[in-house]
């Protein structure tokens, strides 16, 4: 699931970019995704993203493979040094005393 909005706006143009068009392509752009829901973004990149995002839907005459060859080159030295996001762990611990608390 994702939460950050800068996320879900690129996750909308990758979405866009897939309609009718190879198999390949797709599994290019799915990486690419997830390259970029993978890694925590600061605020300069965050709005890098979202001038990428915002920027290629206004664009005609391009092909989808062309604009996914310019994402690839721009987004991953972009954010090559981008720290990996961090999943919180939910301990069991935490529900049982919700539950230890409800039975009283």
């Amino acid at each position: 699931m994702i939460i950050d909005p800068v996320k879900v706006e690129f996750k909308k143009l990758i979405d866009w970019l897939k309609r009718k068009e190879s198999r390949d392509i797709k599994i290019r752009l799915d990486r690419l995704f997830d390259y970029v829901n993978s890694k925590q973004l600061n605020y300069h990149q965050s709005k890098f993203i979202r001038k990428l995002a915002r920027s290629y839907k206004k664009k005609f005459g391009l092909k989808k493979k062309e604009i996914l060859e310019e994402l690839e080159k721009k987004i991953y030295p972009e954010l090559g040094n981008a720290l990996l996001v961090v999943k919180p762990k939910i301990e069991p611990k935490y529900a049982q005393i919700i539950i230890a608390e409800e039975l009283k």
